[in-house]
């Protein structure tokens, strides 16, 4: 006799009941409720923040037009720095750095894609306005050695306040996460508090978990980097590819087309794009290089031309000091 369709719900929910119930999982006793705030409590806080003036040393990017346009670099908050590969993002985030550092600010940086020692000859080779493939084929000559040892003289100091990470040891999320802290204690006893941490570049970090999809990751990361920069009390720059799409379109890309997901536009407080222009055959024009802001925290998107020369953008300021010769401008 064939059931009827009453009868084979009846046996079907039978069945269900008889199955062993997962055990819920326990996340421990829930906290003490926090005390309820008002818009008037955010006021208050506003109002104390504004009271204090502007920063007495502000961390800045070092490129004077665009410094003069947007607010510092806040403690607390996330920037995105995306742009096309090749075109000039991880030496920006040196740049920034070294301004950074030579202002008497502690810094981490994240270098998640090259060896230490290219990093190390990049960053000295650029500095001293010397092409870093003539350095890396021994084909320097004796004025460039000069200037590469000049150079490395005058960052000497300021890179003893920069933490390197490194792809081997720091790659893994909760790693670079205690790298940072760790980098933050040291800091501190130094009496210089954290202010600035770089990862070079985001979709570098392994996230921990199993992600789903681009944009499971891309949530992950995004959490993380909001999250370092409130647990360290300092701003995070986060380097980022844009989309392929973008890269070969010849105009400046928009802060939607961000490699991996739309997370990273959302969580950033600022969102930079460095776009140096590319031709048809996807070589670079010549034309300068942009630096558009298309999202700030507090409203303002200026958009400024540098020149990319040597390996290094300019102008910019490292001492704010003008030698004469146009190098620090």
């Amino acid at each position: 006799m064939v059931d009827s369709y009453e009868e084979k719900v009846r046996k079907f929910r039978e069945q269900q009941a008889a199955k062993p119930k997962p055990a819920l999982h326990v996340v421990g006793p829930a906290g003490a409720v926090k005390p309820e705030r008002t818009l008037a409590d955010a006021v208050q806080s506003g109002m104390a923040h504004l009271a204090k003036g502007p920063p007495v040393n502000p961390v800045l990017t070092g490129f004077r037009d665009f410094d003069l346009r947007i607010t510092p670099l806040e403690p607390k908050q996330l920037t995105i720095l995306g742009a096309d590969q090749g075109s000039g993002k991880s030496t920006a985030a040196l740049q920034i750095t070294l301004r950074a550092a030579a202002k008497g600010h502690s810094v981490v940086y994240l270098n998640l894609e090259m060896p230490e020692e290219s990093l190390g000859i990049r960053t000295v080779a650029n500095y001293a306005q010397v092409p870093t493939g003539r350095v890396f084929r021994g084909e320097a000559g004796q004025d460039e050695w000069t200037r590469i040892t000049n150079a490395a003289k005058e960052i000497w100091g300021p890179s003893h306040r920069i933490a390197l990470g490194n792809r081997s040891d720091h790659a893994e999320a909760g790693a670079a996460a205690r790298f940072c802290a760790q980098a933050r204690e040291t800091a501190a006893k130094r009496g210089e508090p954290l202010a600035l941490i770089v990862v070079d570049h985001a979709l570098m970090l392994s996230m921990p978990g199993n992600h789903r999809d681009v944009d499971s990751a891309g949530k992950a990361r995004a959490d993380w980097l909001k999250n370092l920069a409130e647990a360290n009390n300092c701003h995070v720059l986060a380097l980022l590819h844009i989309t392929r799409a973008a890269a070969t379109q010849g105009s400046m890309p928009s802060l939607n087309q961000l490699a991996s997901s739309a997370w990273f536009a959302r969580h950033a407080d600022n969102v930079w794009i460095l776009h140096t222009p590319r031709g048809p055959d996807h070589t670079f024009t010549g034309a300068p290089t942009k630096l558009a802001c298309q999202k700030g925290r507090y409203g303002d998107t200026p958009v400024v031309e540098l020149e990319y020369r040597c390996g290094v953008l300019w102008p910019w300021t490292l001492y704010d000091t003008d030698d004469g010769g146009g190098r620090r401008l």
